[in-house]
């Protein structure tokens, strides 16, 4: 996904869907360490950090996706932004997510008619946010079982979902380690609301962050070498095609002993190192590469980036780490530090986030557009259909919400959910 998402050939239509792919893939990254980590809090062992976090874009991303999910099953999603956010807050921006995942997830999982609201207020250093759906509820009396681990409540009638029943307890056990609280509440007429309040500290914005939202596609002086040490083939192959559309000249070693005979004639610039391989491992080939002599910076590739740290009293002989799987905005990142690279950035695009921000409503579009539309729907003119779409995207005559669904089934070819949804306007 990171691959397709550089892929200037992809059409701009498609590009959205595979940033959703590359984030559904970065969050269930994310759920699938979450699982490790109970018995980290537990043994007293998680440490939590302090990210910059753009709390936005964090927003941006979940209401991206979750759109998605709620439309697959035709639930209304609504995002509410009460008050203005930060740019900037400070707190751990992995376990925020994981939090707000299993809460919306959970929210979508059981909700089959109706709709999830996602709402969020800032105020006095701490965000408030709400996670409100129509779905089956739970009983008073199962309001604590919820968060006990691989508890499933079920209501006869309700549908089966999967999972593994450890999502709220991991939420709650992060939400108190970080100092938060979570409270969960039914409603009367069906459904429940979470609300989460947790301590992001506004951050003071030193200078102009619009590079973080550009893409990176090469830098200035003269071309940079990187060795890639690494057994799994696989794993080579995708940095090289991360990493030569850059510029970067690219060299691969399948093992340590590799990459020592390659330096007889070879000096790279940096080397991008795994640490588990058969015979010599990345730490130890780290320090043969000191003792002779190479000064290069070294980036450790590990899935636990602290794990020599802890098991050795002395500093590694690498510079920096990168956890797998390999992220591309932290790899850049990580290149840029070590390498003092200036990158050359792609100019900022102007797209909208596909997200439903209900701030001010939107008055609806004319009863004439609205038949026009209907009409061309009705008798299967995809081409004209989509036209008027963006017509009324473009000339903002109609809600955002509205026109982000009939995007929505204009991409699906379905013309029928378009006829329906404009139809329920003149009811």
């Amino acid at each position: 996904a990171q691959l397709l998402e550089q892929n200037p050939a992809i059409p701009p239509y498609n590009q959205h869907q595979i940033k959703v792919i590359k984030r559904s893939a970065e969050h269930l990254t994310d759920l699938i360490e979450g699982l490790l980590d109970i018995s980290k809090i537990e043994a007293g062992r998680l440490e939590i950090q302090r990210d910059v976090i753009h709390l936005q874009d964090l927003m941006d991303q979940l209401v991206d996706m979750f759109f998605l999910q709620a439309q697959e099953k035709d639930l209304d999603f609504s995002y509410v932004q009460l008050t203005r956010l930060p740019d900037l807050v400070q707190g751990d921006e992995k376990r925020v997510r994981q939090i707000l995942i299993n809460l919306l997830s959970n929210a979508v999982k059981f909700t089959e008619k109706g709709s999830v609201q996602l709402s969020v207020r800032y105020r006095n250093q701490v965000a408030e946010i709400k996670i409100k759906d129509s779905g089956v509820g739970i009983p008073e009396e199962e309001m604590e079982r919820i968060f006990r681990p691989f508890e499933r409540i079920r209501r006869p009638g309700s549908p089966v979902v999967s999972g593994t029943g450890l999502g709220l307890t991991i939420t709650r056990l992060l939400v108190d380690i970080m100092g938060g609280d979570l409270t969960v509440e039914n409603h009367p007429e069906g459904g429940v609301t979470f609300t989460l309040w947790l301590m992001l500290a506004y951050v003071h914005q030193a200078q102009p962050e619009n590079k973080k939202i550009q893409k990176v596609y090469g830098y200035s002086g003269p071309r940079k070498s990187i060795m890639i040490v690494d057994d799994d083939a696989a794993h080579r192959g995708l940095m090289h095609d991360l990493l030569t559309p850059l510029g970067f000249s690219i060299v691969e070693a399948p093992d340590a002993e590799s990459c020592l005979n390659m330096l007889l004639a070879f000096s790279p610039d940096l080397f991008l190192i795994d640490r588990r391989m058969p015979g010599i491992e990345g730490p130890q080939l780290a320090k043969i590469l000191r003792a002779k002599t190479f000064t290069q910076p070294i980036i450790m590739v590990s899935a636990n980036a602290k794990e020599d740290l802890q098991n050795n009293e002395e500093q590694p002989s690498y510079n920096d780490y990168l956890i797998k799987p390999v992220r591309l905005d932290h790899l850049i990142e990580k290149l840029g530090k070590t390498l003092l690279l200036q990158w050359i950035y792609a100019p900022a695009s102007n797209a909208k986030q596909n997200a439903v921000v209900l701030q001010a409503p939107s008055p609806p579009p004319s009863m004439d557009l609205i038949d026009e539309l209907i009409g061309w729907a009705e008798v299967g003119a995809l081409s004209q259909s989509r036209k008027m779409i963006e017509h009324i995207a473009q000339n903002q005559l109609a809600s955002q919400e509205l026109v982000t669904k009939l995007k929505y089934h204009i991409e699906k070819v379905d013309l029928n959910s378009i006829v329906r949804t404009l139809k329920a306007l003149k009811s």
